[in-house]
């Protein structure tokens, strides 16, 4: 499978898009989508408004809250001593869709944290997004 965009493996992120005539398209092509945005928050807006001063607040623990993203590729054993070290509780894992041949590095790298509270972020891709079979596969 292809690298849908450029990846900044120092931030473990994309680059920004430099393309706009793909932004644009892109764009145009979700301009239902997104004009039915805009109607729902128009009407649930000042109804939120409204009801704020009335919606009970949630105690959140920042302890359960917050974890820390790590790259379980990048020295595995060196990163899991530093989050021993940090003493991090919560890991935050992202598993890139078009990287599935990654898998069983992943699964290494979680049965070393089985001690851990991971949470995995699955990165989607264009070619997964418009083909449902082709996520079901991957996902199952």
């Amino acid at each position: 499978m292809k690298q849908p965009y450029i990846w900044d493996n120092y931030s473990d992120q994309p680059y920004p898009l430099k393309d706009r005539a793909y932004k644009k398209k892109m764009r145009k092509s979700q301009f239902g989508s997104l004009l039915k945005t805009f109607f729902v928050a128009l009407a649930v807006l000042p109804l939120s408004l409204i009801l704020t001063p009335f919606v009970k607040r949630k105690q959140v623990h920042s302890s359960d809250f917050f974890c820390m993203g790590v790259d379980f590729e990048r020295e595995p054993e060196a990163t899991l001593t530093m989050i021993e070290e940090l003493g991090i509780e919560r890991v935050l894992v992202r598993l890139k869709l078009w990287e599935m041949e990654k898998i069983p590095l992943l699964k290494e790298f979680l049965l070393l944290c089985h001690c851990k509270k991971v949470t995995l972020k699955i990165l989607q891709d264009r070619e997964h997004i418009e083909d449902l079979a082709l996520l079901r596969k991957d996902l199952y």
